[in-house]
């Protein structure tokens, strides 16, 4: 264990030098990505209506399926810079940031220091978490948190510890679940570990105050987390510790049906999507019958393509010191395991927080879901390299080990940069010349703003993001107007007809959005062909959006 451990120079100058090169990283995407993403605004307004007094409401009904965690983070950051929408970007870039040292200080803690920075190397250069350091999604913030509570769990399941680490523990949980409700999960199951442990110590030590400890992080817990829990009784009439559970198993649809079916089923039905509707899940699962089965193994194979993918650019070096060594070692690579209690307790600890990936697979996957888990099989990874490292350095000095370092970091950079055969890791360049796909809508929503009265009359019909076009337009703040989607099934006929007769104001095609609406793509690529559809452009920029309204001259 390296808990007492001082940090060296050494260590300090190499932490320092990943926070710059992440800075640098964070800064370059921040700026070129301005955004607000439908999920942020339904995380952040609602805090704003709570502070103003009118609770915790988006769209003057009560707030259900989002947490208010990320957008109480947000809002802290929003009092000094008054612009919601920098403030969500700076909440995921401050946490991209922090992320690093946390890294750092859970891997030194368990592996040492060589483990630690590939770790935290691996950390700073992952595609999939540069991808999601400036967007407004709760995923990093959630990272965060979710590290932090693993560094604080891990220390109190190995060390003599302290009454403030088990508060400080209660602290991290509860308000890791006022981001993510998943979090839920770990703190029981983490908390019942605890209260073995503690039980089994406390009697073979007679100091029965170590039973009291894990009461305390479960009362912090709880407390943290009760207002928000009273608050979903309220306003649903039963106690849960989520509200999308039914949600989320009707989006899960789309894995094996597709995205237009869950679409359409929005459409046909959307009280089946309110945060009030519950769905019996055994019953549910016994009416999908082999296709939850099929779900389920669909989902395992994506989920493994993710964390393979997300995990490259640290298994590239270490395939190929596996490779190597062979041939220049004949020593043993892992040393004999025993199961002494740390062994157990350190896995039990990543058994317990990776617990949460076997829930994911009755929903959807995303690969930002994964965020949290990438840094334990990141950790992981490192130290699985350090060992080869050592067992193929120990016999020189020291700076042959620091040039054995340097060469796992240049393979982990070459298998990003697209030019690395086999190659399944993302491209880091592609990543940091990506640009947000809500680019298109933001500028479309600032174009209203100037050109347009806004109003509750005002309406528009987009293939999807109508929320994030009328949150510019109403100048960052709750929306103003109604936004009416394209359903899959919906020719570019019926499409204009929305138009024409005035049910909607403005036709709004994106350039992210387009290609999930086929239908719409004629249009998008010729407008000169609206007027046949009753249709008139009336501004385009033609590398992010179009905007359409009805043509005085009626269809042609």
């Amino acid at each position: 264990m390296h808990f007492q451990e001082k940090y060296t120079k050494e260590e300090k100058r190499g932490i320092l030098c990943l926070l710059f090169l992440a800075s640098s990283i964070v800064v370059y995407l921040f700026v070129n990505n301005p955004n607000m993403t439908g999920d942020g605004i339904r995380y952040f307004l609602p805090i704003h209506n709570l502070m103003n007094g009118k609770g915790y409401t988006y769209l003057t009904s009560p707030m259900l399926l989002f947490p208010p965690g990320y957008g109480l983070l947000s809002y802290i950051v929003y009092l000094f810079i008054r612009d919601i929408e920098v403030a969500g970007m700076l909440v995921s870039a401050i946490s991209y940031i922090f992320l690093i040292p946390i890294t750092y200080s859970i891997a030194r803690s368990l592996f040492g220091k060589k483990c630690a920075f590939l770790a935290a190397f691996f950390i700073t250069f992952s595609p999939t978490i540069i991808t999601y350091s400036y967007v407004t999604l709760s995923d990093l913030p959630f990272t965060l948190l979710f590290s932090m509570s693993f560094g604080v769990y891990v220390r109190i399941l190995l060390t003599k510890s302290k009454f403030h680490e088990y508060v400080l523990l209660g602290i991290l949980l509860g308000f890791s679940y006022l981001i993510r409700p998943e979090a839920f999960l770990i703190a029981v199951l983490g908390i019942v570990v605890l209260f073995i442990f503690s039980i089994v110590e406390s009697r073979q030590s007679k100091n029965f105050y170590l039973i009291i400890l894990p009461i305390i992080a479960t009362l912090v817990f709880l407390i943290i987390i009760f207002p928000y829990l009273q608050f979903i009784h309220d306003n649903t009439g039963v106690w849960t510790f989520s509200t999308k559970t039914s949600y989320n198993l009707l989006i899960g649809e789309r894995v094996v049906e597709g995205q237009d079916y869950v679409d359409s089923l929005s459409i046909e039905h959307p009280e089946y999507f309110q945060p009030n509707y519950h769905l019996n899940i055994f019953d549910y699962v016994q009416s999908r019958g082999w296709k939850f089965v099929t779900r389920i193994t669909t989902n395992a194979r994506q989920e493994f393509g993710y964390v393979l993918r997300m995990t490259f650019h640290a298994l590239a070096p270490l395939a190929f010191l596996w490779f190597l060594f062979p041939f220049l070692s004949n020593r043993r690579l892992l040393p004999n395991m025993k199961l002494n209690t740390w062994n157990i307790r350190v896995v039990l600890s990543f058994v317990i927080f990776l617990s949460p990936l076997l829930a994911l697979l009755i929903f959807f996957i995303s690969s930002r879901f994964l965020l949290p888990y990438l840094v334990l099989f990141l950790i992981l990874l490192a130290f699985l390299i350090e060992r080869f490292l050592v067992k193929l350095l120990e016999s020189v000095n020291r700076n042959y080990f620091v040039k054995g370092v340097a060469i796992v970091c240049l393979i982990s950079l070459f298998s990003m940069s697209g030019y690395m055969p086999f190659s399944y890791a993302p491209s880091l360049y592609a990543t940091l010349e990506t640009h947000h796909g809500h680019l298109g809508l933001r500028a479309a929503g600032f174009w209203l703003r100037n050109n347009v009265q806004i109003n509750d009359a005002l309406t528009i019909i987009t293939p999807r993001g109508g929320g994030v076009v009328l949150f510019y337009a109403s100048g960052k703040r709750e929306p103003i107007g109604r936004a009416i989607f394209v359903s899959p099934d919906m020719t570019l006929e019926e499409v204009s007809n929305v138009v024409t007769s005035g049910q909607a104001d403005y036709l709004i095609l994106d350039n992210h959005f387009i290609s999930t609406r086929p239908q719409l793509i004629p249009i998008w690529d010729n407008p000169n062909i609206a007027k046949v559809y009753g249709l008139k452009l009336v501004y385009s920029n033609p590398e992010l959006y179009q905007i359409y309204s009805k043509s005085g001259d009626g269809k042609q």
